[in-house]
């Protein structure tokens, strides 16, 4: 139990990281999808710097929001082509980000791989992530060319500043390249534009998504009052903000990845637990027989002990106050021990999942966690089915017939009523089985059919 509780709070752990990583600080989003652009990846339409204002203006002023307002961030974000004319490779991957120079206050700091934190760079300066700099072996004080969408039109030259490592400023899934709004507007010929808005709640990088409806509808309210949108318009109900529109609208799309990734993570949380059940039900019939050996060791010492005047409830309160003391103990052990097998699960699952995707095994080793509430569950769930299970042997073992225990002669054999009661039982566990591999198709639950075999 403890293992696969484990497993679920690290599962849990690495597939929302990305989702938090890769959005940053930028808790909502604010865009309009260009449906005209080709390739397969999503370009946004321009719009007028104005609408920044005055959005910004009106979640200030907003009293919900504005108490759970960090800021708002102005930016192009735009695919572009690259050559490093130092090392002469090119690459027409990376995206482009431009953004106003004070963002550090916001969205967070960039840092290189010493620590280091990286300052703010002029208009002809340019920041690149580390896989940028791999792709293109580029170093600090390459000369950098930027192409546009139209390279014979636009493009211009940067210098390297600085390589930005991975961390809250964000997980760059992609390559990127980083300059000044300045320079974006000028390199994209879209001067007093921007096509993306970052917003950003309060209380850091995690807990921030718990106001993402709340500033995410304000926002889409004001957006609505830009744009009078002919149709439904941005979405300013309660629930989840997130989808796709060609009108401006405001999306909580950290909020979303996060909820999805808790949602697979739970999914394969429960699978662990499930093939856990084997060896729950393994523990169960192993301490039924410690109990049982443990009163045939004693039999004749519980017979003498019923015949001088012991009741039935006194000998299973015996066996159940052994039992408690066996079930504590072994339960603390448990849990800790749990901790040390999730740990080698996760080290097999790490060394699966980098075999087929491009993740460092560090990184998921990183994501091992666990959490008080965790080893809580894990323990009184172990100490419930161990002394449930005591109960019922320390039951069954009270229930001996006297002058045999104490002439210590053997039990005669079961009688065909007891094969009788098992093989109706086992007719019916049968008949469960099926019904819950049928069931399992129509509610769609691995966990279902996952357990009806068994």
């Amino acid at each position: 139990i403890s293992r696969s509780l484990v497993t679920g709070d690290t599962l849990t752990e690495l597939f929302t990281k990305g989702s938090y990583f890769a959005y940053g600080h930028a808790d909502e989003v604010v865009y309009a999808l260009d449906l005209t652009s080709t390739g397969n990846r999503p370009q946004y339409l321009y719009f007028d710097y104005s609408v920044y204002v005055s959005l910004r203006g009106s979640l200030e002023s907003d009293t919900e929001a504005s108490a759970v307002l960090r800021g708002v961030t102005p930016e192009i974000v735009q695919p572009v082509s690259v050559l490093d004319r130092s090392t002469g490779v090119g690459s027409s991957e990376p995206l482009l980000v431009g953004t106003p120079a004070n963002v550090s206050l916001v969205l967070g700091d960039f840092h290189d791989s010493n620590g280091r934190v990286i300052t703010s760079i002029s208009d002809s300066q340019v920041i690149v992530d580390e896989r940028t700099a791999r792709d293109l072996n580029a170093t600090v004080g390459d000369a950098l060319q930027i192409f546009g969408p139209q390279p014979a039109a636009q493009r211009a030259n940067f210098t390297i500043v600085a390589i930005a490592v991975e961390d809250e400023r964000g997980l760059f899934g992609a390559m990127h390249v980083f300059v000044t709004l300045n320079a974006a507007q000028t390199l994209m010929q879209q001067p007093g534009m921007v096509n993306y808005l970052a917003i950003t709640n309060v209380v850091g990088l995690r807990p921030s998504i718990q106001h993402s409806e709340t500033v995410g509808l304000a926002a889409n309210r004001t957006l609505n009052q830009l744009q009078n949108p002919v149709g439904p318009g941005c979405k300013i109900s309660s629930g989840q903000i997130v989808g796709t529109t060609t009108i401006l609208c405001a999306y909580a799309e950290k909020k979303a990845g996060v909820d999805s990734a808790i949602e697979s993570a739970q999914s394969l949380s429960n699978l662990f637990l499930v093939m856990s059940s084997f060896s729950i039900i393994a523990g169960v019939v192993l301490i039924i027989n410690i109990f049982v050996m443990l009163a045939e060791e004693r039999k004749s010492e519980m017979g003498m002990s019923r015949a001088i005047g012991m009741k039935r409830g006194h000998l299973t309160r015996l066996f159940l106050f052994e039992g408690t003391a066996y079930a504590v103990a072994s339960a603390l052990v448990g849990v800790f021990a749990g901790i040390i097998i999730a740990y080698g699960v996760l080290y097999v699952f790490g060394q699966i999942i980098t075999g087929f995707f491009n993740v460092d095994l560090s990184i998921v080793l990183g994501s091992f966690t666990f959490t008080a509430l965790t080893l809580t569950t894990a323990f009184t769930a172990g100490l419930f089915i161990t002394y449930n299970t005591i109960l019922l042997a320390s039951w069954r073992t009270s229930k001996l017939n006297i002058i045999r225990a104490i002439r210590d002669i053997p039990e005669p054999p079961r009688g065909l009523r007891t094969y009788t009661a098992l093989s109706i039982l086992g007719i019916l566990l049968i008949l469960v089985g099926i019904f819950l591999n049928q069931a399992s198709f129509a509610a769609e639950s691995a966990v279902m059919f996952l357990v009806a075999p068994s």
